[in-house]
């Protein structure tokens, strides 16, 4: 005889659905499965007569249903897609017995789906509010008979600083939980790596930067081409794993003045210097020191010294480097600011230098002209550091000191009045050194030309007598003609300009007589000077003499006759004898 057993399916009284399986005479109330239908319980089948109701709740689930939840990252990033996987396991009875059985998903506390066994769960889709997301989705996939995989799909995620909490369930019996971490992507890394960006959340691109000025590096010692990145699901930029900042050492220099980046040391001192850094990836224990272009290898720390610096020394350049595996493969990083050698010493030398910008001129060794109405420019060059200053001494009918008035180039302007040797003494902290002297002499601004008979020099007359048929020598002379190179020109009377400074007239004629001028010409000026040359004669008629006589009357003759100088006229009476 067989009757019938109903299996409630679900446990909501007004629907409840059974399972109406068929027994056998003889079998137990849990027999095997012959036939099954599903059928919608009537009123008659409420009533509780000869029929075996079984309820199927999760009394009967024994064991652990639920796998651990899974997710791709710990932690996600804002506005990615959250996938969270589990795989559940039936409890056998529903394997053997068939029916529905309940997997639920939980968001923060909120049912967003359910899915049940039916052998395989339906697919649900569902959309919550966008405080959380833009859409939540729940699939389930068949994936063998005695278990499959649920999966809950969040897009597009919000952050949240206290985290989301998600929790897959069974009929009342089995739970896992899981909390989710949603944030943006860090603006900041370790090793002072920093991501400039302006927006952090899934797929937004950013730049890596150092925030203390350094190198980017990755810890295997390959230095970054591209600062290019963008924020990934796991909320983290990508290539930012082993991303480093190697920064320049901190450098420190004893035993001597630093001010900036100057090192002062005095002539003949030592300067000591160490480097030392900290923070740099990966680390080392080695400094490289380079000196202009040579190089010196320590260890991190320990002194390195320069000693006995000489003025050839001065403006070397000085750094250090923290060396690591890959800095000769990067040579220009994790260098030190480059630091000047500055070698103190006294004046080597002293010079004194005259000019003037106009009426002046070198005549000699340290010898110079120049014109009276100028004004001298005294000029001191030295070699010393630091600069020197400088001291004048003129000295004319005295000595005098005079102190420079320009500190920054050791010059000044001064006039002088009389004829005087000057020479400066160049001065520091150090010494001193003082030059050689240098002697001026004043020209006058107005210079007398001396021109006249050469044998009578240095005479000024302007009239200049000889007699004809005599040789006359005119000469023409100036003051410092010799050392301005002064240029001559003699001016004839008939016109003829004699380019030198002597003129030679070989048998005067009275065609020689006449005015001649001598004119100077040179750096200092022009200048000139005239003579009257007068060429004399014995007298000399030059017409017959005509006389008017009347008899016992006075007679009148004309008698013409030249001469130079003028002659003087005497007459004579019959008797020859003058009146």
């Amino acid at each position: 005889m067989s009757h019938l057993q109903l299996i409630q399916q679900s446990l909501d009284p007004d629907n409840v659905i059974f399972r109406q399986i068929t027994l056998n005479d003889g079998d137990e109330e849990s027999p095997g499965l012959r036939s099954i239908s599903n059928a919608r319980m009537t009123d008659e089948q409420r009533t509780p007569v000869k029929t075996l109701f079984i309820l199927q709740t999760a009394v009967i689930i024994q064991g652990q249903c639920i796998s651990n939840l899974i997710t791709p990252y710990p932690t996600q990033a804002t506005d990615s897609t959250v996938v969270i996987t589990a795989t559940v396991s039936p409890p056998s009875s529903v394997i053997s017995f068939g029916g529905n059985w309940i997997v639920v998903w939980r968001f923060n506390g909120t049912q967003v789906s359910q899915a049940g066994y039916v052998p395989y769960p339906d697919v649900v889709s569902i959309v919550v509010p966008s405080i959380y997301s833009s859409q939540i989705n729940v699939s389930a996939v068949a994936m063998s008979a005695s278990n499959f995989t649920t999966q809950l799909t969040i897009a597009q995620i919000r952050a949240d600083e206290d985290g989301y909490q998600v929790e897959l369930s069974s009929t009342g019996v089995d739970s896992q939980s899981i909390v989710l971490n949603i944030r943006d992507c860090n603006s900041s890394l370790p090793y002072d790596v920093i991501v400039d960006a302006t927006s952090r959340i899934f797929k937004s691109p950013g730049n890596f930067a150092c925030s203390n000025g350094g190198d980017l590096f990755y810890s295997n010692g390959t230095m970054l081409t591209s600062s290019d990145t963008t924020c990934l699901e796991s909320a983290e930029w990508s290539g930012q794993d082993n991303l480093q900042c190697w920064t320049a050492p901190i450098v420190s220099f004893t035993s001597s003045s630093v001010v900036g980046n100057t090192l002062s040391v005095p002539e003949g001192g030592a300067l000591s210097m160490a480097c030392d850094y900290n923070d740099v990836i990966p680390s080392d224990d080695t400094s490289r020191f380079y000196i202009d272009e040579n190089q010196f290898v320590t260890t991190k720390g320990e002194p390195f010294i320069l000693s006995s610096l000489q003025k050839s020394d001065n403006n070397k350049v000085v750094s250090c480097q923290a060396v690591t595996p890959y800095t000769d493969a990067y040579p220009a990083s994790g260098k030190s600011m480059e630091y000047i050698v500055d070698v103190l010493y006294r004046p080597s030398f002293a010079k004194s230098q005259v000019s003037a910008s106009k009426y002046f001129l070198e005549v000699g060794n340290d010898e110079y002209l120049i014109r009276s109405d100028q004004n001298l420019t005294l000029f001191c060059s030295s070699d010393a550091n630091p600069a020197a200053s400088c001291i004048w001494t003129v000295c004319g009918k005295s000595c005098v000191n005079i102190s420079s008035t320009h500190t920054t180039d050791c010059s000044m302007d001064y006039h002088l009045s009389t004829n005087s040797s000057i020479s400066c003494t160049a001065t520091n902290d150090y010494g001193f050194a003082s030059s050689k002297m240098q002697k001026v002499t004043i020209v006058p601004l107005t210079r007398t030309v001396s021109f006249g008979k050469a044998d009578d020099m240095p005479k000024r007359d302007r009239i200049v007598t000889s007699q004809t048929g005599n040789n006359m020598k005119l000469s023409c002379h100036i003051s410092y003609e010799d050392e301005l190179a002064t240029e001559f020109k003699i001016f004839l009377p008939n016109g003829t300009i004699v380019k030198q400074s002597m003129l030679e007239v070989v048998s005067l004629t009275t065609a020689d007589a006449g005015n001649y001028t001598c004119v100077t010409s040179d750096l200092f000026g022009s200048f000139d000077a005239s003579v009257y040359l007068d060429v004399q004669y014995a007298p000399y008629q030059v017409t017959t003499t005509s006389c008017t006589w009347v008899m016992e009357e006075t007679g009148v003759c004309d008698v013409i006759i030249f001469s130079n100088p003028e002659v003087e006229f005497s007459s004579l009476d019959m008797n020859s004898n003058i009146q």
